[in-house]
């Protein structure tokens, strides 16, 4: 996996996917 700041809509959808994995956990 990989974690690209530069690019606005996948910084979004990778955020969020690590917050409902945060809130899974």
């Amino acid at each position: 996996m990989r974690v690209s700041l530069m690019d606005p809509p996948v910084s979004n959808l990778h955020f969020a996917f690590w917050l409902i994995l945060y809130m899974i956990m």
